[in-house]
């Protein structure tokens, strides 16, 4: 009888801890879930954004901003890849996009929480724990978080489609399954972030539509399609944008689809790349072989994955720098994470072992690095999202602040004028125009290095030559990747010429005006001169001519490369070019970029040589005439490139500038010394002289043309931070008469750092000077002015032949 109390109360005692047990599996899976959803949240919503900044990539953020606030319609007056919510992926503060990338951003994070919420419905809590560490301090990609939200519809839908009798299927009222299929309506916002999210949110809808239509649900595969359309409209009319221009937006971003390969490709470590297919392919293996389910439901669940690693291996790796290959380390981490939901935890153990050590060697490197990597993404999404939240909730205004100070910061850095009408910035630096507080009038590609089709061009080339142009223009020769500098804006740059003046410099950059006569007709006007085939790694020698020469130049890619483009990308083209002084100049060229008129003699190598260009054509730019020039590509073999190519040559009737231009481009010159004073002493300067004419003094200067040009840095007393007041530029002659040349300053940042003086006056010196006038053998020398009293440097006597 003891016996059986004992017993009956050892069961009572087991009830009571297995109920127990339970409340608190309940309670923890609860925990986990709101943490979850809060860490979703924290990661998409950017409560604490970032500043406005200068430079290439935070310009495009930068102007994305500025087009949505001044009612710029996107597909027309702005072409790029990304849409007017661009905010929400680069995270960028303006106060008029501000509500937008919130608003925008809560709704893709409530819809990605709710997915992770359904797809760790009655699974071990194991995967959600991962998953959210995952999110928590592992994600540094907002591309690989976005490209993430399609693949884990996919993965939501492959449960719910599963059959009823199956242990993994995903069983929903009917209500919950019609409201999980507002989560469909992300697939219409993500494009309108960036365009590049369309292919895998429209091929993913079709995925669900067909498997859902499959398994006889035809309502809800009518909504897999008809949300995403009628959620697009909707977000794009939120934005401000009229409904008529949408179908315009995606048909423009076509081009940047067509070129982007190509033109924006970059080499990177092979083995990256190599390794990301070697772990893709593990996780379709694991898919293939454990995903339970009719074969439909395994296609579908393998294509989505597969369409998922494909996309982010061409966002990681067409363009493989250390940005990018971050997508491709991090979104092989979340596949191979979320394969616990959909094959279960040991199936998943090799495929996440190996995605994790991907991770690392990919985006991360040393163990130390990766710590600092997780520490600061923890940072980022918890303590940064809570400071965010505490700024915004007082109401104080302090975005704003932050946001006014970093623009005043960067009209501290480079200051640009008040300036009347309306302004442009050429090629990529808008956040300098767009924080000075002047009229912006962009072009529709922005910044020059994306105008990579002969579409974007001309579109670019219209801009410039109708009634929206510009009045004022921030003109800079800057191109990326080593590329040729003409092929950017190189269709626009006989407009420019023609349409605009030359009225002030500073630094690297020129000031132009629109004239007030119309002249771009006169860029139409032209003799064609040239056309022939020839083949790779052949010497074409060009005709000789005292005009500026422009080429157009078709190459096309062998059927394997089109092949290979679309899978990964093409061998970059080069070209090499001879000067007629024997120098040979290497730069990368874009095929599609060179379809269009470039410049390809004389070359221009920076802003200099451009303005010298419209100074007097080949005048100014004898030392940069091209003799021959030589095509290559990366295979060497034909495989990928065709053989032979074409080019065509054609001179372009440009205007020369006027005399007060050229005032303001070349340095002022006098046959008397300065300010009347007579050369009072000679003495040893401390400075040099770092080329002449793009040559170093230290070889054989060649004769010199209609242009002298000379750089250096000089100082009084380098120790002491003390520079002269002027430097100039002496030319003697054989009968001993003195030319002087006016010098301006220039920054030279390494002298300040050699004398450990942050502070110092700008220690460079530059001139350039219009020598028509001189011919014969000259002394070329340097003098200096301080305290009012002209030295003349003793060491400087380098002899230099002007000739024309």
């Amino acid at each position: 009888m003891r016996t059986t109390i004992k017993t009956e109360d050892d069961a009572g005692l087991l009830s009571m801890n297995a109920g127990a047990i339970m409340s608190l599996r309940k309670a923890f899976r609860f925990f986990l879930a709101f943490a979850l959803f809060l860490t979703a949240l924290a990661v998409f919503v950017p409560l604490n954004p970032v500043m406005p900044a200068d430079g290439l990539e935070p310009s495009w953020m930068f102007a994305m901003n500025q087009g949505v606030a001044q009612g710029l319609v996107f597909g027309r007056d702005i072409v790029f890849t990304f849409g007017p919510y661009a905010s929400i992926y680069t995270e960028l503060y303006h106060p008029a996009t501000d509500r937008l990338m919130i608003c925008g951003s809560l709704f893709l994070g409530l819809s990605y929480a709710l997915l992770l919420a359904l797809l760790g419905k009655g699974e071990k809590i194991n995967g959600l724990l991962l998953y959210g560490i995952f999110l928590a301090c592992l994600v540094d990609s907002r591309d690989a978080l976005f490209f993430s939200y399609p693949l884990l519809l996919a993965l939501v839908v492959y449960r719910m489609a599963l059959p009823p009798e199956n242990a993994l299927h995903l069983r929903l009222a009917k209500p919950i399954e019609y409201f999980a299929s507002l989560l469909f309506a992300s697939l219409g916002l993500l494009p309108l972030v960036k365009v590049s999210f369309l292919p895998i949110c429209g091929i993913i809808a079709v995925f669900c539509f067909a498997i859902f239509w499959h398994r006889g649900s035809k309502s809800l595969a009518c909504m897999a399609m008809g949300i995403p359309a009628v959620s697009s409209v909707m977000f794009w009319r939120f934005s401000g944008q009229p409904i008529s221009a949408m179908p315009g937006f995606f048909w423009s971003v076509r081009q940047f689809v067509s070129g982007f390969t190509e033109a924006m490709s970059y080499s990177g470590n092979v083995w990256e790349s190599v390794l990301y297919v070697l772990a893709s392919a593990l996780i379709i293996l694991v898919v293939v072989r454990n995903a339970p389910g009719p074969k439909s439901s395994i296609w579908f669940l393998s294509l989505s994955f597969t369409l998922f690693l494909f996309m982010v291996f061409k966002a990681g790796f067409v363009r493989h720098d250390q940005w990018h290959n971050i997508t491709a380390g991090t979104s092989i981490l979340a596949a191979a994470l979320l394969l616990i939901f959909v094959v279960g935890e040991k199936p998943s153990l090799l495929p996440v072992a190996v995605a994790v050590l991907v991770w690392v060697y990919i985006g991360h490197g040393t163990v130390p690095t990766t710590a600092e990597d997780i520490s600061a993404n923890l940072q980022s999404t918890f303590a940064g999202t809570f400071q965010g939240a505490q700024t915004r909730l007082r109401r104080n205004g302090e975005l704003r602040k932050q946001y006014d100070v970093r623009n005043a910061a960067i009209r501290t850095a480079f200051t640009v004028p008040r300036l009347a009408g309306t302004t442009d910035v050429y090629s990529v630096n808008q956040s300098w125009l767009l924080a000075s507080g002047n009229t912006w009038a962009p072009r529709p590609v922005t910044q020059s290095y994306s105008a990579f089709t002969p579409e974007l061009a001309e579109l670019n080339l219209r801009h410039l030559q109708g009634a929206n142009a510009p009045d004022n223009i921030l003109f800079r020769v800057e191109p990326i990747d080593s590329r040729l500098p003409s092929l950017e804006d190189g269709l626009s740059w006989p407009a420019l010429i023609n349409g605009y003046s030359l009225w002030r410099l500073q630094g690297q950059s020129a000031y132009l005006r629109k004239r007030t006569t119309d002249n771009n007709e006169m860029a139409r006007g032209e003799v064609d001169l040239y056309d022939a085939r020839h083949e790779f790694g052949e010497e074409v020698t060009l005709p000789e001519s005292n005009d500026p020469l422009f080429a157009r130049i078709d190459i096309q890619p062998t059927l394997l490369g089109r092949a290979l483009s679309v899978l990964y990308k093409l061998p970059e083209l080069h070209i090499a070019m001879q000067l007629r002084d024997g120098r040979v100049k290497h730069y990368r060229v874009i095929s599609s970029m060179m379809k269009t008129d470039f410049l390809i003699t004389p070359l221009v190598k920076n802003t200099k040589d451009f303005l010298l260009l419209a100074a007097g054509g080949n005048k100014y730019l004898t030392g940069n005439e091209v003799k021959n020039i030589t095509m290559s590509s990366g295979d060497g073999s034909g495989l990928f490139w065709g053989k032979t190519y074409s080019i065509s040559l054609r001179k372009l009737n440009l205007l020369k500038n006027s005399d007060a231009e050229n005032s303001i481009l070349f340095d002022e010159m006098n046959e008397t010394a300065p300010r009347n004073l007579s050369a009072s002493s000679t003495q040893v300067c401390e400075g040099t002289i770092e080329d002449i004419n793009g040559t170093p003094p230290n070889s054989a200067i060649p004769p010199a043309g209609d242009l002298l040009s000379i750089q250096g840095w000089m100082t009084v007393s380098g120790k002491d931070g003390i520079v002269p007041e002027r430097v100039f530029v002496t030319l003697t002659s054989e009968s001993g008469k003195t030319v002087y040349i006016k010098a301006h300053s220039t920054p030279h940042d390494d002298i300040r750092w050699h004398f450990h003086l942050p502070w110092m006056p700008d220690p460079g010196y530059a001139a350039m000077a219009d020598v028509s006038s001189l011919s014969g053998r000259y002394t070329l020398g340097l003098a200096r002015t301080y305290k009012g009293n002209l030295g003349i440097c003793q060491q400087f006597k380098l002899p230099i032949q002007i000739s024309h």
